[in-house]
Order: C-alpha cells, then sequence, then structure tokens
C-alpha cells in the first residue's frame, strides 16, 4: 500500500497514461480509511458531549427524553458537521480525479467519464449546503413527529439526495473493476 500512495501523491495532478487495478484500488482503500478516521473523530467529538449534556439532563431510564435532548444539543454542531462533510467530499474528489481518469484510461475508456462522479458530488454538495438554512426545521420536525408517518414524511424527501451520493461510488466501482486492457491509445498496460 506504501508504494501506491507515494505513487499516487506524487501523480495527484497527471491525468495521463494507465493505472492498474490493484494500484488504483489500494489508493482507493487509503482513501476510504482516511475518510473513516475522520468521520470517526468528528462523530465522537461531537456527539459525546450532546449524549453526556442529554443524560445529565434527563436521568438514564427516559430514553425518549435522552433522544430529544441529543438532537437538541447536536444542533449547535451541525453546521459545522455539514462543512467537514463539504471538505471531505472535495478532498474526495482531489485524491481520486487522476487517478480514476488513468483507471479508466487503462480500461480502453476516455477519461471524461470522469465527470459523471464529478457532477453527482457536486449535486450532493448542492444539497449539503441547501440544508444548512434547514437544518434547526428538520431537526424540530423529527423531534415534534407523532407517529411513523410523519417520519416517513421526512425521510422521503431524502431520498433522492440519497441516491443521488450513490452515483459516484456505483460509477468508480463498475469502471474499477474492469480489466487491463492490451496496449491501447493511453499506453501499454501497467505493470501491476
Amino acid at each position: 500500500m506504501g508504494n501506491s500512495i507515494t505513487y499516487h501523491l506524487a501523480n495527484l495532478a497527471s491525468f495521463a497514461g494507465r493505472e492498474g487495478r490493484r494500484t488504483f484500488w489500494l489508493w482507493v482503500l487509503a482513501i476510504a480509511l482516511i475518510n473513516i478516521v475522520v468521520s470517526i473523530g468528528l462523530s465522537a467529538t461531537f456527539t459525546a458531549s450532546a449524549v453526556g449534556a442529554a443524560i445529565q439532563g434527563t436521568g438514564a431510564d427516559d430514553t425518549t427524553a435522552i433522544e430529544a435532548l441529543v438532537l437538541r444539543e447536536m444542533l449547535p454542531n451541525m453546521p459545522t458537521m455539514i462543512w467537514a462533510g463539504v471538505a471531505m467530499s472535495l478532498f474526495n474528489c482531489a485524491m481520486m480525479a487522476a487517478a480514476f481518469v488513468r483507471r479508466l484510461h487503462d480500461g480502453g475508456f476516455p477519461g471524461l467519464i470522469v465527470l459523471v462522479p464529478l457532477a453527482a458530488v457536486a449535486l450532493n454538495l448542492w444539497f449539503q449546503i441547501e440544508q444548512l438554512g434547514q437544518i434547526e426545521e428538520l431537526l424540530q420536525a423529527a423531534l415534534n413527529a407523532r407517529s411513523a408517518e410523519d417520519l416517513a414524511d421526512l425521510q422521503r424527501d431524502a431520498g433522492l439526495r440519497g441516491l443521488v451520493s450513490w452515483i459516484p461510488l456505483l460509477v468508480v466501482a463498475g469502471f474499477g473493476l474492469v480489466p487491463s486492457k492490451s496496449e491501447n491509445r493511453w499506453g501499454p498496460p501497467p505493470a501491476d
């Protein structure tokens, strides 16, 4: 994995040539591990204090009250969490764009296909930023939901947004698994 990381860091802006599956997927794994560590760190930081305050404020036995207070305690941190998600998405795009183009070239595909996942990420970022102004309203609606139907109505609106976030993953996985072709217009097959 070390060689893959070194190679990719040296070629972050190099869209020319080809990249083998092993090198590509080791890089994807490294980026995924970074995302996991950052996500756990942010989640632990923002939720630990909210959960602690909720338990102290309600008593450990009243789970419904604890859940409501946790949401109220987390509300001030939600914009920071959304901006952290935006930053991580931009980081992922910067780290993956050139590698994915080279991987596309290895499968004999044009690098412009990279625009599909980038457009989906851009749309998803717009969705996230748009939520900044609505986050308090959405959390209040969740807190005040009186039935499963009320919660289902809230979740239905998030369905399309959730589907859009899968597009980059499916495109990268689909094209990333295509086996190397023999020599093509982007050069000879990679060594790995």
